[in-house]
């Protein structure tokens, strides 16, 4: 018998809808400061990019911390 959370993966297949609502957090650390690569806006573009890969999450909010 398949796990349940196997299962429920497995049921996920083609999602038509968003089923999660989602919200993102970005926070700066002091040492990653000075690059670039490690800035808010870096961050946020990455999870916005992914988020949008996944069509069953639905983005709500975001969040920053600096």
């Amino acid at each position: 018998m398949a796990r349940t959370k196997d299962r429920a993966r497995q049921s996920l297949g083609e999602v038509s809808a968003p089923l999660f609502r989602t919200a993102t957090y970005a926070r700066l650390s002091v040492e990653s400061s000075l690059s670039e690569s490690g800035s808010i806006q870096s961050q946020q573009m990455l999870m916005r990019d992914y988020l949008k890969e996944k069509k069953e999450f639905y983005l709500v909010g975001e969040y920053k911390e600096m």
